[in-house]
């Protein structure tokens, strides 16, 4: 049962996440449900300047930033740490405006949320991109809709950060739809 746990964030772990997305998106389809994934990373080079975040503060952000995305999403949604310093995010029945929605509520909420830090710098406030892929539009499995969502992460960090984007790749249309 732990390992289905990240030990500093108490989201999901990669692997456990990974899994159910595949279960996630069988029962779209199976159901012609919406679905949506986010990508989302802390913006550290906004704050490499004013404080030694990455070397100082990243243990505590990303523990609080597990307990702010538990908060921020919904209970059937899943959550989860993915890879050293990016967060996923799985929400079933979410279409891509919803997918927006969300992404954009979590993006306001980060940076509106005043973190504590530690001696050296007591609070702090932090700033993140969010990239998202629905499914069907930017990808048919669990690998193409964290890589859609990597995609849409790379645009908004590539226009400064601190925005939401959605994948820009758009799949063709299945022949006979």
């Amino acid at each position: 049962m732990s390992e289905r746990f990240d030990k500093l964030t108490g989201l999901y772990t990669q692997k456990y996440l990974e899994e159910r997305l595949q279960e996630e998106v069988l029962r779209a389809r199976r159901y012609n449900h919406p679905l949506g994934v986010l990508m989302i990373e802390i913006d550290f080079r906004f704050f490499e300047g004013e404080y030694d975040v990455r070397a100082n503060l990243s243990y505590t952000l990303f523990k609080q930033m597990g307990a702010l995305l538990q908060r921020l999403l919904r209970l059937v949604d899943l959550p989860g740490r993915y890879g050293g310093e990016a967060f996923l995010a799985v929400l079933p029945d979410t279409d891509e405006p919803g997918a927006l929605v969300a992404g954009q509520r979590i993006r306001e909420e980060v940076e509106n949320h005043l973190f504590l830090g530690d001696d050296a710098v007591p609070t702090v406030r932090v700033a993140v991109s969010v990239g998202i892929g629905c499914f069907e539009k930017h990808g048919r499995n669990a690998k193409e809709l964290i890589s859609a969502a990597q995609k849409g992460l790379q645009v908004a960090k590539g226009a400064g950060g601190n925005g939401v984007e959605l994948c820009p790749i758009v799949l063709e249309e299945q022949a006979g739809t």
